[in-house]
């Protein structure tokens, strides 16, 4: 009787341990965001195994998406926050923190080949919102902004910056980097400093249109410009009839050139505006140091 008694206990306390083993478990892990788009084949490496992607499937920290072939695949973080996968791209989802009751955001994703577009919610009036993207030649750091990465192979990376503002170094001088504006661009070869900023070509931003980048026209991207201008933020930008504007940091210290020039039938007026921003020591706070690549 005693011994019935005793087995009975034992299975009460084995079958506790395994539910808040379990309910621990599934309090740890707790879904980043959800895949919302899918064409073509995709998989999500989760825990060391893989599993066919679909829509409305739950992305965790540390899960890995590989696109074959013709294939592309959205994801929506759970700050609102979309990264967009071209075909034949592996994205490890290396660290996402969201926390809105704190007003904070981290993100460091590590883009091992392929290509991605990435819409960063802005987050006005959150404390911090740092949102990085690694490759193996370069380091991407933002706030808020639609920009591209795509790494051509382990010796090259370019970035484009749609909107908003990305500061980009190469991964072994982080704190020697340029500053990319409105459809501005960079390409980093491995062990050398970024290119110097360049337009973007009329082909390359018609591409991004016609591949959906149109979340800047539906005003999803409003501004809280602190520059001269109304422009869209982060380093606050202006804007009139004609603008013009590269930024490139090399050093210690940023410099903004804006030339606005406004022109009537009986006066032309030029108009030349330098903003400093902030110290590289400043902004390379907000950058993480050259983590490790994936294994």
């Amino acid at each position: 009787m005693r011994m019935g008694r005793l087995f009975i206990v034992t299975l009460v306390m084995c079958g506790l341990f395994m539910a808040f083993g379990a309910g621990f478990a599934g309090a740890a892990e707790k879904p980043i965001g959800r895949i919302t788009k899918l064409s073509g084949k995709a998989f999500v490496d989760h825990q060391g195994k893989s599993i066919p992607a679909r829509i409305g499937r739950s992305l965790y920290q540390k899960d890995i998406i590989r696109t074959e072939g013709k294939a592309s695949l959205r994801l929506t973080l759970n700050d609102n926050s979309i990264v967009s996968v071209d075909e034949n791209s592996t994205l490890d989802l290396s660290e996402y923190q969201f926390e809105p009751e704190k007003k904070t955001r981290k993100a460091l994703f590590n883009m091992v080949r392929g290509k991605i577009r990435v819409f960063a919610n802005r987050l006005t009036g959150y404390r911090s919102k740092d949102f990085n993207v690694k490759t193996p030649t370069a380091i991407c750091g933002v706030r808020g902004t639609i920009f591209i990465v795509e790494v051509v192979n382990n010796q090259l990376t370019i970035v484009q910056c749609y909107s908003g503002a990305v500061s980009v170094a190469e991964l072994q001088n982080p704190d020697q980097y340029v500053t990319l504006s409105n459809q501005m661009r960079t390409d980093i070869v491995g062990g050398s400093l970024p290119t110097t900023p360049i337009a973007m070509t009329q082909e390359e931003i018609d591409a991004l249109r016609d591949a959906g980048v149109d979340i800047i026209d539906s005003g999803e991207y409003g501004g809280e410009g602190n520059g001269t201008g109304e422009g869209d933020g982060l380093e606050g930008s202006t804007t009139a009839a004609s603008t013009t504007e590269a930024t490139t940091t090399l050093g210690s210290t940023t410099t903004t050139t804006t030339t606005t020039t406004t022109t009537t039938t009986t006066t032309t007026t030029t108009t030349t505006a330098t903003t400093s921003n902030p110290t590289s020591s400043t902004i390379l706070q907000k950058l993480p140091g050259p983590p490790g690549l994936p294994g």
